[in-house]
């Protein structure tokens, strides 16, 4: 199954460890979902989805996951006049 993960966690600029560890699973779960290798767990899901602070359809079920409307890229700095 395709899935948002990569594109959602480059866009935070997190590592594959640094997502792991704030989901609290491995780093293998991370690549292997990322790859398409596996499918992760609904449980495995929701804290890869709750670690990026998205929800759960999108990361898994959007394939339309805009990353400037999600709010995902990192928005301009104001400059100070």
């Amino acid at each position: 199954m395709r899935n948002n993960i990569k594109a959602i966690r480059q866009a935070k600029r997190l590592s594959q460890q640094s997502l792991a560890d704030r989901a609290g699973i491995s780093r293998l779960t991370i690549v292997n979902a990322e790859a398409g290798t596996s499918e992760p767990k609904i449980e495995t899901g929701n804290k890869i989805a709750q670690a990026l602070g998205v929800n759960f359809e999108d990361l898994f079920f959007n394939q339309n996951v805009h990353l400037d409307v999600q709010g995902l890229r990192d928005q301009p700095k104001e400059t100070s006049k």
